[in-house]
């Protein structure tokens, strides 16, 4: 049975939170105080500004000068500009790219607030045991550094390397001993 864990490091102006999957770091997530963008699993009522059906999405106004996108489904009809629909953040932003949202169904209603990093950890890891202090600042430090790396060793001389750039990532997978027969 897999063991997960979720830590909970809390310092001055940052809180990071992590889920570890048999020790190993499966999440990490980081909020810094100031930060304003829409976070994973935040509910609102937006308001759709635009209609793409050529791209399959919808542009959604979160207020306060926050914008989401919305992925149009071919099963069902597609939202019409003006229209308010109840939303749920699936995807925060990356690198000056709006958030994704997905809808929300009519009796799920929007939330009051923004959920906390340990609502989110507790929703991706229902049950699991918390653990804050030292051993949580550790955690944090490992998950975010394995996070930051470009590089990652799979195992059986099989290697990963990932780096972002603004047009693209690259991925390159080496096989290296494994050879052929990876």
């Amino acid at each position: 049975m897999a063991d997960r864990r979720i830590y909970i490091d809390k310092a001055p102006g940052e809180t990071r939170g992590v889920v570890t999957l048999d020790g190993r770091p499966e999440r990490l997530l980081v909020e810094r105080d100031g930060e304003a963008w829409p976070r994973l699993g935040l509910r609102r009522r937006a308001r759709v500004t635009l209609v793409d059906r050529n791209l399959g999405l919808a542009v959604l106004d979160l207020g306060e000068g926050q914008e989401a996108s919305l992925r149009l489904k071919a099963d069902r009809a597609p939202p019409v500009q003006g229209q308010f629909l109840d939303i749920e953040i699936a995807i925060e932003p990356p690198g000056g790219k709006p958030a994704l949202a997905r809808m929300l169904p009519a009796e799920a209603g929007p939330a009051p607030r923004p959920p906390s990093v340990e609502e989110r950890l507790r929703r991706l890891a229902p049950g699991a045991p918390v653990v804050v202090g030292p051993e949580a600042r550790a955690a944090a430090d490992e998950a975010e550094d394995e996070a930051l790396a470009i590089e990652h060793a799979l195992g059986g001389g099989v290697s990963l390397a990932i780096e972002p750039t603004r047009a693209l990532t690259a991925v390159d997978i080496d096989l290296g001993s494994a050879g052929s027969d990876g």
